[in-house]
């Protein structure tokens, strides 16, 4: 198809006056400088966001730069390939940024998770010791009780108000650790809930990513299939 057309215009090319010969390949070798214009500043939006631009496309450029005369009719095609490519790296380059987002949160997330998990245990050990030395002194509080006991009706009276005023003390002081040991569990399970949602989260950038990159390689199919049908036009333009 591209070599008829071609054969087309040289025989137009043919009838026509020189001047008017030169004046259209002159239009076209303009069209096709606007669009190599506008790659070269793609090029340079791409440079400016940080996004990697490979080699090859690098290469393919400094080539259409090089051409001045006839623009092919396919280098819009190819154009739109590169186009598709770089916007899709730049997409990934965005989920990647937000992957490591994520993964700091994550990690941030953990790391106050462990904090407080510390924080539940020295409590726990905190509530065991104050029981332990409780029960210490509950028993020798008994002991001291009975002595008292012996010694008296009312001394025994006192002692035992001072014991139980003592133990309803104590065990307002144990509740007291227990409700913030529950308080602290909660927030703990919070933070675990958190996570999990950082986790799918992370979960939908990867399948995301792995999109993109099947889409990426159809494009590369793409662009080696435009690139292919180049080299054929050309071979059979020169045959002609």
């Amino acid at each position: 198809m591209r070599g008829t057309n071609a054969l087309d215009d040289d025989s137009i090319y043919s009838k026509l006056p020189s001047e008017i010969a030169d004046l259209r390949r002159k239009a076209k070798a303009a069209d096709f400088k606007a669009m190599v214009l506008e790659r070269i500043k793609l090029f340079k939006i791409v440079d400016s966001q940080g996004t990697d631009v490979s080699q090859s496309d690098r290469v393919a450029a400094s080539k259409l730069l090089g051409l001045d005369g006839n623009a092919p009719e396919e280098g819009k095609t190819k154009t739109d390939v590169l186009k598709k490519k770089m916007t899709l790296e730049r997409e990934i380059a965005e989920l990647m940024k937000r992957k490591a987002e994520f993964a700091n949160q994550f990690r941030i997330l953990n790391e106050k998770l462990e904090e407080r998990l510390e924080e539940v245990a020295r409590k726990e050990e905190f509530i065991d010791g104050k029981i332990k030395k409780w029960t210490q002194k509950n028993f020798t509080a008994h002991i001291t009780e009975r002595s008292q006991r012996e010694k008296g009706a009312l001394q025994e009276a006192e002692s035992a108000a001072l014991f139980r005023r003592e133990e309803e003390m104590h065990e307002r002081e144990a509740e007291m650790h227990r409700r913030e040991a529950q308080m602290l569990r909660r927030e703990e399970e919070m933070h675990e809930r958190e996570a999990e949602m950082l986790r799918r989260e992370m979960q939908v950038i990867e399948e995301e990513q792995s999109s993109l990159r099947v889409q990426r390689s159809r494009e590369a199919v793409l662009r080696s299939e435009a690139e292919e049908k180049e080299k054929k036009e050309n071979d059979s333009e020169r045959d002609l």
